[in-house]
Order: C-alpha cells, then sequence, then structure tokens
C-alpha cells in the first residue's frame, strides 16, 4: 500500500511538475506547421512520406483513427485499458485503410535513428529529475528511502506497461499504414529498451532497500535516478515509434502517396485540329490555316509533327505555349481530301507527359479547273451547217453561246445538252474555201467549287461552200467533144471543172441533154454512162459516132433529191447550164457578161448610176463557156478575146438573145433587130419577139431548115455541108461592116 506524500515529497512532487511542464512547453514552441507534432516526429513523418511515396493511404479515416488512439495511450499511459483501445482501434483503421507500398527496411532504419535521437533528449531529463531526489532523499530517513524504493518500483512497472503498450500501438497504426509489397515482411520500427532498463531499476531498488543512512539514501536516489532514466526512454521511445507510424500515414494519405508536397501530373496532354475554311476549297479559295490547340502548355512540337497529304506546309507559328498555326496549300489540279495528322508524343508538358495522337482532320477541296473539249459532226471538208458539241470534265455553270467565238462562219442554235454538255450549230460563210474555226476562252464556265473552266483547244474544220465551175479560161477546153469516129469506139464529151470531183457521187446520165446539128438536120444523143476521175467528168454517148464537123450542144440539168449530181468533195454541187460557144471563127478568151442593167452594152464596172453587168466567165481555148442556169436572164455579150484560127484579136463585140447556145455574127444580128423592134430591156425581149428577131435574119440571109434557129446554129462548123451557109458567108461580112457602122460595142 501507498503512504501519503510527506510536505517534503509533496515539494519535490510539484517541483517535478513544474520541471515536466515546462518541458511541455519548450516542446509545444517546437511544434510548426506540422499539425502541433514535436520535430523528431515531424521528421519522421516526412521521412516516412518519402519512404512510403510508391503507396497511398486515405486521406483522413486511416491517419486520424490511429493519431486519435496513439494520442489517447500517449495522454495517459498508466490508464487501465487505454492501451487496449489504442490498440483496437489502430487495428480497425489498418482494416479500413488502403494497402500502399511502402519500403519496410528504409523505414525501420529511420524509426530507430529517430528513436536514438529521442532517447538523448528524455534521458538528461530523467537524470536532473533523479539526482534533485536523491538530494532530497539524504536527508530522508530509511524508512523514506524504503518508501521512495516501492515507488519506484512501482513507477518503473507502470513505465514498462506503458511502453509495451505504445509498442503495440505503433506497430498497429504502421499496419494501418503498412506496405502491401511488405506484407510477408513485418515492419520492425524500433526495439524499446524497456528490459535492460528494469532490470537495472530492479537491482537499484534492492540495493537501496539493504542500506542504511547516507549509503543507503545515496543507492536509493541511484536506483531512483535509474528507474526514471528507464522510464523515460521507454515512454519516449514507444511514444516516438506510435506517433512516427501515425505521421508516415498521415503524411502518406495527405500527398496522396506522392512522397512529396508536389501534385503527380500523370495526365498526357491533349491536341484538337482544326482550320479556317468551311465546305469545299476551290484553287481561289488559296490556303488553308491550321490551327492546333493543346490542353496544357507544351514544348517540343514543330512543323515537322506534323503530316499533311495532298498540300504543303507553310509557315509555322508558334502562339502561345497552347497554340499552335500552320499554313497548309492544297495540291493544284487536286479534288478530294486534305489530311492533317499529328502523331503521339509530338511534344511534352512540364512533367514530362508526351502528348496523345490528335484526331486526323480532313478538309474537302477541289483545286482542279473543269477542261473543255470542241468537237464538231464533220469528219472531213464540209459545205453545210456545222453542229459543235462543248463537253466538260465536270457539270459547269454560266456557260452560253456569248462564251463561243466562231471565224468564218455564222453561230446559231445553242442548247444545253445536260450540265456538262452543250451544242452549237454554225452555217459557214457562203461562198467561202478555208477553215471554220471556234474557240472558248478560259473562265467560260465554273464547277460547283468555283473553279473557273480552262481554254479550250481551237476547233479548226475545213470548209468549201464554193460550187465548182466548169473550168474556163484561154488555155483550158471546159468541153472537148471527142468524135472518134473510125476508131471503132464510141464518141465521148469531155468537160472540165475547177476542183475535184466526187465519183461516188457521179450525176445521172439523164441529167444531160445532148444535141448535135449537121448542116440542117439536128439530132438529140443519149449519154449511156457518166464517169468522174479527179476534176474530169466523161459522158460516153449511145449510138453512131458524132460527125467531126458538126455542132454540138451541151445542157446539164441536176435532178434535186436524186442523192446524185456533179459535186465536189464539200458536197457542193455543180450548177445546171448550157455550155455556150463563141465563133467567129472560134473565138478564145472572150469575156461573157449578161447586160442585167439593159444598156445595151457590158459593164464591167459600175459607173455613176449604173451597175456592173454579171460576169459569166471566159472562154475556153475552143471559144465554148458554161452558163449556168442560176445566171440572170438578158442579152449575152462577148467582148474581146482571140480569134483561135487567125490569131487576130477580136475587138467587135458579139451578142445573142437571151436563151443561145452560141454567139456569133448571125445571133449578133438577130440581137439587132430584136433590140430596134422591143428595145434593149430585157422585159421586151420574150420569147416571141427573139422568135421573130431570128426568122426574120435567117429568111433575109436565105437560110432554112435547122440553120433558122440562128440562136443554136454554128455557121462555120455547117459551113463544110450547107451551101446556104457559103452562101451567107458573103452576107455576115457586109452585116459586120453595118453593125459596126451602127455603134455596137462595149462601154
Amino acid at each position: 500500500m501507498t503512504k501519503p506524500r510527506t510536505p517534503a515529497q509533496n515539494s519535490r512532487h510539484q517541483a517535478l511538475s513544474q520541471t515536466a511542464e515546462e518541458r511541455k512547453l519548450r516542446s509545444d514552441a517546437e511544434r510548426g506547421a506540422a499539425g502541433g507534432l514535436p520535430t523528431s516526429v515531424l521528421l519522421m513523418g516526412l521521412a516516412g512520406g518519402a519512404v512510403a511515396a510508391s503507396g497511398r493511404l486515405p486521406q483522413e479515416k486511416s491517419g486520424s483513427a490511429t493519431q486519435d488512439a496513439t494520442a489517447q495511450a500517449l495522454q495517459d499511459p498508466a490508464q487501465p485499458g487505454a492501451a487496449e483501445a489504442a490498440v483496437s482501434s489502430a487495428e480497425q483503421a489498418s482494416g479500413a485503410a488502403q494497402t500502399p507500398m511502402v519500403d519496410s527496411q528504409a523505414l525501420q532504419q529511420i524509426v530507430a535513428d529517430l528513436v536514438t535521437e529521442a532517447a538523448s533528449v528524455a534521458m538528461p531529463e530523467a537524470g536532473q529529475a533523479a539526482v534533485q531526489g536523491a538530494t532530497e532523499g539524504a536527508a530522508l530517513t530509511e524508512g523514506a528511502a524504503a518508501e521512495a524504493a516501492a515507488e519506484a518500483a512501482a513507477a518503473e512497472s507502470a513505465a514498462a506497461q506503458a511502453a509495451q503498450v505504445a509498442v503495440q500501438a505503433g506497430e498497429a497504426a504502421m499496419a494501418a499504414a503498412g506496405a502491401e509489397g511488405a506484407a510477408s515482411q513485418p515492419v520492425l520500427l524500433a526495439q524499446a529498451p524497456v528490459p535492460a532498463a528494469s532490470a537495472g531499476a530492479a537491482s537499484s531498488s534492492a540495493a537501496a532497500a539493504a542500506g542504511t543512512g547516507a549509503g543507503a539514501a545515496t543507492g536509493t536516489a541511484a536506483a531512483a535516478a535509474g528507474t526514471a532514466a528507464a522510464a523515460g526512454a521507454a515512454i519516449s521511445t514507444a511514444a516516438l515509434v506510435a506517433v512516427g507510424a501515425v505521421v508516415v500515414g498521415a503524411a502518406a494519405a495527405s500527398s496522396g502517396g506522392s512522397g512529396s508536397d508536389t501534385p503527380d501530373d500523370k495526365t498526357a496532354p491533349t491536341l484538337t485540329i482544326t482550320d479556317d475554311k468551311t465546305g469545299t476549297v476551290n484553287a481561289a479559295g488559296g490556303n488553308i490555316t491550321y490551327t492546333f490547340t493543346f490542353s496544357e502548355a507544351v514544348t517540343g512540337f514543330t512543323a515537322a509533327d506534323v503530316t499533311v497529304a495532298n498540300g504543303t506546309k507553310g509557315t509555322f507559328t508558334a502562339v502561345s505555349s497552347t497554340v499552335y498555326t500552320l499554313v497548309v496549300t492544297p495540291t493544284a489540279g487536286f479534288e478530294g481530301n486534305v489530311t492533317v495528322d499529328v502523331a503521339a508524343s509530338a511534344a511534352i508538358d512540364a512533367a514530362n507527359n508526351a502528348s496523345t495522337a490528335a484526331a486526323q482532320s480532313v478538309q474537302a477541296v477541289d483545286t482542279k479547273a473543269p477542261t473543255v473539249a470542241v468537237s464538231d459532226d464533220r469528219a472531213s471538208t464540209t459545205n453545210g451547217a456545222i453542229t459543235y458539241t462543248f463537253t466538260f470534265s465536270e457539270a459547269a455553270t454560266g456557260f452560253t453561246a456569248a462564251d463561243v467565238t466562231v471565224s468564218n462562219g455564222t453561230k446559231g442554235t445553242f442548247t444545253a445538252v445536260s450540265s456538262t454538255v452543250y451544242t452549237l450549230v454554225v452555217t459557214p460563210t457562203a461562198g467561202f474555201e478555208g477553215n471554220v474555226t471556234v474557240d472558248v476562252a478560259a473562265s467560260a464556265a465554273s464547277d460547283a467549287a468555283g473553279n473557273a473552266s480552262t481554254a479550250a483547244a481551237q476547233s479548226v474544220q475545213a470548209v468549201d461552200t464554193i460550187a465548182p465551175i466548169v473550168a474556163g479560161g484561154s488555155g483550158t477546153p471546159a468541153i472537148d467533144v471527142n468524135s472518134n469516129e473510125g476508131t471503132g469506139s464510141p464518141s465521148t464529151i469531155v468537160i472540165t471543172y475547177d476542183s475535184v470531183l466526187n465519183a461516188a457521187k457521179a450525176p445521172l446520165a439523164s441529167a444531160f441533154s445532148i444535141d448535135v446539128t449537121v448542116g440542117e438536120v439536128r439530132t438529140t444523143r443519149t449519154v449511156q454512162t457518166v464517169s468522174i476521175e479527179g476534176q474530169v467528168l466523161t459522158l460516153t454517148l449511145a449510138g453512131p459516132n458524132i460527125p467531126q464537123d458538126a455542132f454540138v450542144t451541151v445542157a446539164y440539168s441536176d435532178q434535186a433529191g436524186d442523192g446524185a449530181g456533179t459535186q465536189d468533195l464539200a458536197g457542193n454541187e455543180a450548177a445546171s447550164g448550157n455550155f455556150i460557144k463563141i465563133a467567129d471563127g472560134y473565138i478564145r478568151g472572150a469575156q461573157i457578161y449578161i447586160d442585167t442593167n439593159g444598156n445595151g452594152v457590158a459593164d464591167a464596172r459600175a459607173s455613176g448610176s449604173t451597175p456592173a453587168d454579171y460576169f459569166a466567165g471566159e472562154t475556153d481555148a475552143e471559144g465554148n463557156f458554161f452558163l449556168p442556169d442560176s445566171a440572170p436572164k438578158g442579152t449575152i455579150i462577148a467582148i474581146g478575146g482571140v480569134n483561135i484560127d487567125t490569131g487576130v484579136a477580136n475587138d467587135v463585140p458579139l451578142k445573142a438573145p437571151a436563151g443561145s447556145t452560141t454567139v456569133n455574127p448571125l445571133t449578133t444580128l438577130v440581137q439587132a433587130v430584136l433590140e430596134t423592134n422591143v428595145g434593149t430591156g430585157a422585159a421586151g425581149q420574150t420569147a416571141e419577139a427573139i422568135d421573130a428577131a431570128t426568122q426574120a435574119v435567117a429568111s433575109a440571109l436565105g437560110i432554112t431548115g435547122a440553120g433558122a434557129d440562128l440562136t443554136r446554129y454554128d455557121p462555120i462548123a455547117a459551113a463544110a455541108t450547107d451551101p446556104s451557109a457559103q452562101k451567107a458567108a458573103a452576107k455576115i461580112a457586109t452585116i459586120f461592116a453595118l453593125a459596126e457602122g451602127a455603134g455596137a460595142g462595149s462601154g
């Protein structure tokens, strides 16, 4: 049983309590921003947090539960059941906590070092208390010394019990913050030096009990000092172990397991790509500016990290640490998508996290200008209307006939067949031989993306709208009659034109009328075959051969719609008409006019108010010329030329009424009579008037039979067999003299 304290003991106890309070105040002053824990414990907590950097603890539950249990044990270690309650609370917190990863060996070393530090602080204070007690005990009696020894033994036992409980509480706290990787290897925080201290204290107490007087008092004091030191060391060690474990868990929990005050950044930067275009970009739309936006500040991003398809990279700009831009020029002449990609790890953030890959950017572009091809429906030289087709490479709008330029032709009907095909009818210029050209300039149309069309290649189509004519001129016979009499071959008539004829389109034999006059007898011959070779058309006649001295007239009349005719390769058909002979000894190179102005003379050119007459051509080498049916009606006038028999120039104009097939001195007399009767104008020169004038001249000259039709009579050819023609020869000379005297000639 413990005895009541004496006044001296109370005084000593108060002194010791005051000393303990001062120590507590000093310790409180050392508590910092770490929540009021002693500096040594705070260091242990931080060190433990560093060791537990690879693990994580709940931020509130396990730390606070362990701290509360440990605090309760430290506050009153001798109170019955307090230690057990602390251990139980710690174990419950341990079961609710997540298991972090802790390096147990490093943690043991840190705790051992801190225990040693704590012991060095606690031992001097315990020693001072023991010395003070010993000094006071020197004055005590032997009984008082024994009482002190008993109190020391009780304190020793309580301290040992508290130390053991504190160690258990510390181990439980560490278990609550234990590492998963170290679960099979328990963490030994520290070994409290309780047993050794207790043994020392017991020995000292026994010695004090055996001794007396001052020596006993001294021994007792020594024993008390040993006991106090051992108890202080045990309590300090256990407290440090327990609180250190709590701080380790609390530090780890509050830092999220990072082991430092800086948050652990494991989030990779993300990247978004946008551009400044909407819809499809065309050639006129120019460049595309792409913007690269990161979710946080990054470094290391360059144009080399960007992959562009169907475009060319241009200016790269770092707008900020999160925004970058790149200008891309779409590929010319391309229709499709420009794609932009940025792979993973193109940039890093401040924590060295590599960026993720960006979603691909797809921008539709169309820089391909529509082209246009021009074609027509003619395979070779043509003379008719041409249909041109304009075909665009893609759907185009805005194309009209006004966008087409035509030379040597006239634009007609324009049709939009579809969005890609258009047609235009062009009529070549009449009387023209050459090329019709068609052009379409650039930007005549545009596609859906707004790209302007390119210029078309020029279309060139050969045309010939000039009809073939009988080849006149003094050097080439336009018509040549081959009698072939006595050869056994049929007679032929050869007609030469000024251009190559289409042999596949030869005229029918019925298109020709052949009259043969021998003396005063005129007969009609039938054409058996028609053949073409180059510019020459040959008629082969049926029946007996034509006599060499016969006068032959040829008339050609094409029948429309028969699919044939005298035509050139362009399809131009020769005009129907009559071959006319100029006879006064046959005159070559004479110029033939039709008196369309009705003044009785040949006007080669206009003069004042008098228009020029119609020019029909020249006689050929044998005095022939062809007068087409399309020629205007009027008096036929031949001027100039050379007599093929004498070589003498013809200086007397020869005339013949309209419709005559020969022009000679006899027809000139008929025309003179006609003009005397009805005037020079064509209005009065009817068929009846012409016939009356013809009969009057033939009667005066004594010409009868076929020769009476002087407009179809060749006196030179008839002279060999017709006696009346010889009679007329002398009269013709007289008539010509009279005609010259009358002033007939050209104007």
